[in-house]
């Protein structure tokens, strides 16, 4: 341990210089003081003990959390959008070309885009090429009736020829049989007894035909006086009450009676009309147009009954080819031949009346007529 030396005061030392000053001793050597050394007491510092400190604890404050709202978003709704539809383009055709009829046969003329083979005899229409074509059919018209040459009174008119139109009919590569219906023939006269017109013939083409028109009655109160059936009726004799000949459906129209004591003849029927009595002159029934041919033409119309002036002066052939029935002329006691149908038309024959020369008129050839679209 190191020792601890002692303090010394102010008094003391101003003592220790007064004996110095006063003799000078024999030095007496200083004794060599130990000093007794109090000890520093160990000091054992009392501790304040630091207190221990409890903080004050700010408490922790939760706070008071106003609660968000929830807030509820005014949606604009998303508009529905009509989705613009898939448009699938429309292809353009290939165009496929136009294959045009080719053929032979009969009169061969052009109308516009039509080309038109006119038979008015038999014959073949030969095709080369297929395709689609239209068809005029006309039958030949009936032959007027005749009367005795003793007799009096007149004769029925012929029926037209029978009429129709087809269209659209295909026809592939081969030849075709025409057929033309030939205009029946007049009755006959004789002393004995006079007959009726006999039928024109039928017309067909390509799987379709019409029948001739029917004769006109002839003679005096016999069974041919009555007209006959066919694709217009042929009218019927005078005076005895007889009936008109009847139509085919679609075809044409009947032919006109004769009433009790009636003493002109019935006209035979046409495409469009019946046959006239004597409130219509005895005259034959209009026939029907078509354009076929390229223009309008009229054919199939019945031929006029017999008759004379002294009843009537209108005993014509229906339009479309009729023959004028034989018109006696009372006054003078000449007469007027009963004309023939026409050809190529279908036409009925005129009747007779019972004066010279007592013979109706034949009826007309038919005709058929073919077109098709060629450019």
């Amino acid at each position: 341990m190191t020792p601890v030396l002692g303090t010394f005061s102010a008094g003391s030392a101003r003592g220790y210089r007064g004996n110095v000053a006063a003799a000078t001793p024999t030095p007496t050597p200083t004794p060599t003081v130990t000093p007794t050394l109090t000890p520093t007491p160990t000091v054992t510092p009392t501790l304040t003990p630091t207190p221990t400190v409890t903080p004050t604890l700010t408490p922790t404050v939760t706070p008071t959390l106003t609660p968000t709202p929830t807030v509820t978003p005014t949606l604009t709704p998303t508009p529905t959008v009509t989705p613009t539809p898939t448009v699938t383009p429309t292809p353009t055709p290939t165009a496929t070309p136009v294959v045009y009829v080719v053929a032979t046969g009969g009169t061969v003329t052009t109308s516009g885009n039509y080309k038109i083979h006119t038979f008015t005899t038999s014959g073949t229409f030969n095709v080369t090429t297929g395709g689609t074509i239209d068809i005029l059919l006309v039958g030949g018209g009936g032959g007027g009736g005749s009367q005795n040459s003793n007799g009096t009174g007149g004769a029925g008119g012929g029926g037209g020829g029978g009429m129709k139109e087809v269209s659209s009919v295909s026809v592939g590569v081969t030849p075709y049989s025409i057929v033309v219906g030939l205009g029946g023939s007049a009755g006959s006269t004789s002393n004995a007894g006079a007959t009726r017109g006999s039928n024109g013939s039928a017309s067909s083409a390509v799987g379709y035909s019409v029948s001739g028109g029917g004769g006109g009655g002839g003679g005096t109160n016999t069974a041919q006086s009555t007209g006959a059936n066919g694709g217009s009726g042929g009218g019927a004799a005078w005076y005895y009450g007889y009936s008109g000949g009847t139509a085919v459906s679609g075809e044409g129209n009947a032919g006109a009676g004769s009433p009790p004591g009636d003493i002109g003849a019935g006209g035979g029927g046409g495409a469009s009309a019946a046959g006239n009595g004597a409130g219509g002159g005895y005259a034959g029934g209009s026939g029907r147009s078509s354009s076929y041919s390229g223009t309008a033409v009229t054919y199939a119309g019945g031929g006029g009954g017999g008759a004379y002036t002294g009843i009537t002066s209108t005993n014509f052939g229906g339009s479309g080819g009729g023959g004028r029935g034989q018109l006696y002329n009372a006054g003078n006691g000449t007469s007027i031949a009963a004309d023939v149908g026409t050809d190529g038309f279908g036409g009925g024959g005129g009747g007779a009346y019972g004066q010279s020369p007592y013979a109706g008129g034949a009826g007309g050839k038919g005709v058929v007529i073919i077109r098709y679209l060629y450019q």
